[in-house]
C-alpha cells in the first residue's frame, strides 16, 4: 500500500487539472481494492446538468448497473459516502465517496467493497482514505493556483489601464491629463 502511495504522490506531481487528478483517484483506488478474489472496478462520475454522467471506469469496459448509479446519486446529492448493500439484499456492491470542493459535490468515486477476508483490510480502508484526502488537497491547490492566476491577470490589466487610461483625454480646460 505504500508503493501505491507513493506512485500517486508522483502521479499528483504530474497532473494538470481537476479531470487529471481525478482519473489519477480513479485509477490507484481500483489499484487498492483488486485483490485475488475481487477484480478491481472503479468508477468516476461527474454532475452533468441535473445527473451524474459516468466519466472514467477502471477497467474501461466496467459498467454501473442502477442499484450503482442510485447509490451514486444518492452520495452526490447529500455529500455522504454511501456504503454497500448488505449481502442477500438488492443493492448496490459499491462504496460511493463524494469529493467535496467549497462546499459543492464535483464528483463521486465508487470503488467495489473492501472483502472482510482480507489480512491487511485496515491498511487498505487506511490507503483509499489518504488517496482521496491527498487528491481533495489537490484539487484546492489547483483551484487556489487558477484564482491566483485570474487575480494577477486582473492585476496587471488594471495597472495598464490606470497608466495608459489616462492618453488622450483633456480636462475641461483643454489641458492634457
Amino acid at each position: 500500500m505504500p508503493q501505491i502511495l507513493a506512485e500517486f504522490a508522483s502521479d499528483l506531481t504530474k497532473t494538470i487539472g481537476q479531470t487529471a487528478i481525478l482519473q489519477a483517484m480513479l485509477h490507484r483506488v481500483a489499484a487498492v481494492v483488486r485483490d485475488d478474489c475481487t477484480p478491481d472496478a472503479a468508477f468516476l462520475m461527474m454532475p452533468a446538468y441535473e445527473n451524474l454522467q459516468l466519466i472514467s471506469a477502471s477497467p474501461q469496459a466496467a459498467q454501473p448497473n442502477d442499484a450503482d448509479l442510485q447509490a451514486a446519486d444518492r452520495a452526490w446529492r447529500f455529500a455522504a459516502r454511501q456504503e454497500t448493500t448488505a449481502p442477500g439484499w438488492a443493492g448496490s456492491r459499491f462504496v460511493f465517496h463524494p469529493l467535496v470542493q467549497a462546499g459543492t459535490v464535483i464528483a463521486v468515486i465508487g470503488h467495489r467493497a473492501l472483502s472482510d477476508t482480507l489480512q491487511d483490510l485496515h491498511f487498505r480502508e487506511q490507503t483509499v482514505q489518504a488517496i482521496f484526502h491527498q487528491g481533495l488537497m489537490a484539487l484546492d491547490r489547483t483551484s487556489l493556483a487558477a484564482k491566483a492566476e485570474t487575480a494577477r491577470y486582473l492585476t496587471t490589466r488594471g495597472a495598464k489601464r490606470s497608466a495608459f487610461g489616462n492618453r488622450g483625454r483633456n480636462r475641461p480646460d483643454g489641458t492634457p491629463c
